[in-house]
């Protein structure tokens, strides 16, 4: 049987600039390439900028990649590579896959499109006028131009079809391909770390709520707070809230780190904590499970569905009950280890070929459309 020939565009994915939606594209393309020949009846080539090579040599090394001339900057340049450069060198292809949430102007070709998730929605105060207004206008137009929209997660997809009035027989979730953890490097740590601290592993946007851990830090005596990711805006004011309550020395912010610290982060810690205001997704949640680490995430968006019944769910606004939470880590070691049963478990849900299994399912229902 021939297989479909399916152009990802990811022109849009700059590398270290994107977040989690750069692991989202690149781990799902391995998925797929790792997945048993009988079951992977698709071809795949990635379309990026030049800098994806040296970001993801693996991945180039798997799919046939082709690259824009473009670099990325300005994006108005990028955007409208979209509409030139890739439009024309996808003649052919069944399938053209925008993972980064929107589909080119002209774009001839077949499209689905990956919508992680509709922030710009439901928490406008986050995002200035201009982005609302482009926003607003480019969701709807992609999300009806796709043949199939995919979504991270059913909290996504229900709100793609509430929203933008998607028909629900023209989605379809395929959640993040999160891989299995590597062989422990307790010498990967970062040096001087405190014994017993939680682990919040975000960049500093507005969503992702970091104020709330914070304040409960002072009634955790003697325990830290470490969070990493890009630094970003917020850090000088998390800082000074921190500096205000007296906990400045036991809050701690790394920036980013390599792979290896990461993983290491997660074992060493006492669990994570995750009071993310909004989240597609929540990958943090499930890397945390398979390393080991008691979460405690919020109540909110996706997260339940993501942490099931194997981490404590908490309201993301409510100090105290995160400081009561976070206690009874720290005081109740069999808490602790029914948490990290649980979580090993559950992560099982998002195996890389759970993942690619949904994709190669969702390009089917397209080309079947």
């Amino acid at each position: 049987m021939t297989s479909a020939r399916i152009a990802l565009n990811l022109l849009w994915l700059r590398p270290g600039a994107v977040g989690g939606t750069e692991s989202y594209a690149t781990r799902l393309a391995a998925a797929v390439a790792d997945l048993p020949a009988a079951e992977r009846d698709v071809d795949l080539t990635l379309f990026a900028l030049p800098a994806f090579a040296p970001a993801h040599p693996d991945l180039v090394r798997r799919w046939p990649t082709r690259v824009s001339p473009t670099g990325g900057r300005p994006k108005a340049l990028r955007v409208a590579s979209e509409s030139t450069w890739l439009a024309a060198r996808t003649a052919g292809f069944d399938l053209v896959h925008h993972l980064g949430g929107t589909i080119p102007a002209l774009a001839p070709r077949p499209n689905v499109v990956t919508i992680h998730d509709l922030q710009y929605l439901d928490l406008p105060q986050f995002f200035s006028a201009g982005k609302r207004a482009y926003l607003g206008r480019v969701m709807p137009r992609s999300a009806h131009r796709a043949r199939v929209v995919m979504t991270v997660s059913e909290f996504t997809r229900r709100s793609v079809i509430d929203h933008l009035g998607v028909s629900p027989a023209r989605t379809a979730v395929v959640p993040h391909a999160v891989l299995p953890p590597p062989q422990p490097t307790p010498e990967a740590l970062p040096p001087g770390l405190p014994e017993t601290f939680f682990l919040l592993p975000a960049i500093a946007y507005p969503h992702k709520n970091h104020a709330v851990v914070i304040d409960a830090l002072p009634h955790l005596a003697g325990a830290h707070l470490i969070c990493t990711g890009l630094p970003w805006t917020e850090d000088a004011a998390l800082r000074a809230r921190a500096d205000a309550l007296g906990v400045g020395a036991r809050f701690h912010q790394l920036g980013r780190v390599s792979d290896a610290a990461l993983d290491a982060l997660y074992r060493a810690a006492v669990g994570l904590v995750f009071p993310s205001r909004y989240e597609g997704f929540g990958a943090p949640v499930v890397e945390a499970m398979q390393r080991d680490c008691a979460v405690i995430a919020s109540d909110t968006t996706a997260l339940p569905e993501v942490v099931g019944d194997a981490g404590i769910l908490l309201p993301p606004d409510d100090s105290h009950a995160w400081a009561d939470a976070m206690s009874g880590l720290l005081d109740d070691e069999a808490l602790r280890g029914r948490l990290v049963a649980a979580g090993r478990q559950r992560a099982q849900a998002f195996r890389p070929e759970v993942a690619a299994r949904a994709l190669v399912a969702a390009y089917h229902l397209a080309l079947q459309s």
